[in-house]
């Protein structure tokens, strides 16, 4: 859990390309450029509308925090603090919020009422939670898929 990617994983070896040697249509993506996603996501949608069947992507990204937690554990030491700072300049809404206040799409005001919303929509979301009963047993198995 704590290795580098390259150390787990074969070098060169695509996740899109073991989908294809199932005869799976798989393509392959940067997970940090919104428009990419939603473009990419959109097209295989429509593909599977059309009844061109099923689309597996990948999208490249990277974790910042802890695989069990909401820290930090580049302490750890098996990624460089460069590695990270790097890839935290690639975050995707900074780099969205950016291009959109470059094109003229939005100004500061707009992203700041868009935080706002979310933020109070957040904290009704976890208020709801606390004040819930727990679910009982009875409700262990439901929406739970199985063929």
């Amino acid at each position: 859990m704590y290795s580098p990617l390259s150390v787990r994983q074969p070098e060169g070896r695509e996740v899109c390309c073991l989908a294809r040697g199932y005869g799976v249509e798989s393509y392959q993506s940067d997970g940090n450029d919104v428009l990419a996603v939603y473009t990419l996501a959109q097209q295989t949608i429509a593909r599977a509308r059309q009844g061109g069947g099923p689309t597996f992507l990948e999208f490249k990204t990277y974790r910042w925090r802890e695989h069990c937690g909401p820290y930090y554990d580049n302490d750890i030491g098996y990624r460089s603090e460069s590695e990270f700072q790097e890839w935290q300049q690639r975050c995707p809404l900074t780099r969205l919020k950016e291009r959109l206040v470059g094109e003229g799409v939005l100004c500061d005001p707009d992203i700041d009422g868009m935080v706002g919303k979310v933020e109070a929509e957040i904290e009704d979301a976890v208020a709801f939670a606390k004040q819930s009963p727990f679910p009982g047993e009875q409700l262990l198995m439901d929406h739970v898929y199985a063929p």
